[in-house]
Order: C-alpha cells, then sequence, then structure tokens
C-alpha cells in the first residue's frame, strides 16, 4: 500500500503547519491580538476565496482552493488558544 501524503491539505491534514508559519502566512507578528489576526484573515481570505476565482481555469481555482484552506488552518491554529 501507499502511504498517505500529509503534506496534503483537507480535512484529514489539521495543524500542519507550525505557530511560526501561521503568523507568517498571516502577515502579523507572534504580538498580533486576536483582532488584528481576524482583519489579516479576512482580509486575505477575500483575495484567496476560490468563489472569487470562479472563472478562472481548473488550476488556478485548485490553487486558490488550497491557498484559502492554509489561510483558514492558519487562522484556526491562531485563534483557537
Amino acid at each position: 500500500k501507499k502511504k498517505k501524503d500529509s503534506s496534503r491539505s483537507g480535512p484529514a491534514s489539521r495543524n500542519t503547519i507550525s505557530v511560526e508559519e501561521a503568523y507568517e502566512m498571516l502577515g502579523v507578528s507572534p504580538t498580533a491580538t486576536t483582532k488584528e489576526v481576524s482583519a489579516a484573515f479576512r482580509k486575505l481570505a477575500s483575495l484567496h476565496h476560490p468563489d472569487r476565482h470562479a472563472q478562472a481555469s481548473e488550476q488556478e481555482q485548485r490553487k486558490a482552493a488550497k491557498k484559502f484552506a492554509r489561510l483558514r488552518e492558519a487562522f484556526e491554529l491562531l485563534t483557537s488558544s
């Protein structure tokens, strides 16, 4: 059997990024408040949301969906504590 690739994003691979990567992805410092983290997420999510790329090629749609999923994962990691 083939091993499952744990580097893929999706429901089965929650929290595959570090806290440091999460801050970097959202473009905020480790001293950022929850409000600042939320604002950064909303800004980036609006740019990378899959619905925004509905008219793009399938490849671009998949790329946007992956980016959005990673941003959501970073946001959830930083706001879950």
